[in-house]
Formats: C-alpha cells, structure tokens, sequence
C-alpha cells in the first residue's frame, strides 16, 4: 500500500500486494534474503575491494545504492513513502539483473570481494529502507 501515492486513489489487490514479483514488499523481502545468503555463503558481510573495470549490472547497481540518501531526503520532506518504495523496487530490480548477470562467490578473488561488498551494501540499503517503512525482511525465505 505503500508503494501508491497517498494523494492518488488507492485499489487495493491483495495479489498485488503478495506478488513476488513487482513492486511488493515480499519482492523486497525476497531480495534482501537472496542477498543475506550470498553474504552467508560468502562468509562475511563484504569488504571494501577496488577493481579498475566494472560490469554494466555492477555500474547501474552503484549508481542505485548512491540515490539512497538523496531519495530519503527527499521522500521524507515531501511526506511521501512511495518515493522510497519505488526507490526499493529499483534497487531490487538492480540487485537482481546483478545477480543473475554476474557471478559472485565464484569470482576471482578481488572481483569476489567488490561484489560480496556491493552485496552487503545492498542489503543494508533494503534492511534500512524496509524498516522505515515498517517492514521485517527476513534473513532466510
């Protein structure tokens, strides 16, 4: 319900809503559980690695991660959550065209270490982003 614009009129779809696909919170809640089990798999929660060349899915999920502030910012002083629920579905979508692209705990070891990194920052960004909209995301799914 979140995801709609409080000034709009809102329909309510419970298959909408309980989608795993779109935007929906076990969307959301559905990628932070894939990433927290790259992270667990992995055996931490990222390290801060540097790789000369990224991939196109490693770039647009950077460029994500860094709109985070900028969105909160600006959800909050307009008073409207659907702004950061539509950040979170971009940034699920981001994290996802990522996974499925690139491999990550198969990866050498320095590019392994970048993408286990942008893994955790990932999820801290959709742990944080549910939570403010009072949303649990579970750790295993």
């Amino acid at each position: 319900i979140l995801s709609q614009n409080r000034k709009m009129d809102i329909v309510f779809d419970w298959e909408k809503f309980l989608s795993f696909e779109g935007n929906s919170a076990p969307y959301l809640q559905y990628t932070y559980a894939r990433a927290r089990s790259v992270l667990r798999k992995a055996g931490g929660e990222g390290v801060g690695a540097l790789v000369s060349s990224i991939t196109p899915a490693e770039r647009s999920l950077v460029r994500q991660l860094l709109q985070f502030p900028f969105v909160l910012q600006e959800s909050r002083d307009d008073r409207m959550p659907h702004k950061l629920c539509q950040y979170l579905y971009q940034l699920c979508q981001a994290y996802n065209a990522f996974y499925n692209v690139d491999p990550i705990l198969t990866a050498l070891s320095s590019v392994r270490d970048v993408r286990v990194s942008l893994t955790a920052c990932t999820a801290s960004v959709l742990r944080t982003g549910a939570e403010l909209l009072t949303l649990r995301v579970p750790d295993r799914m």
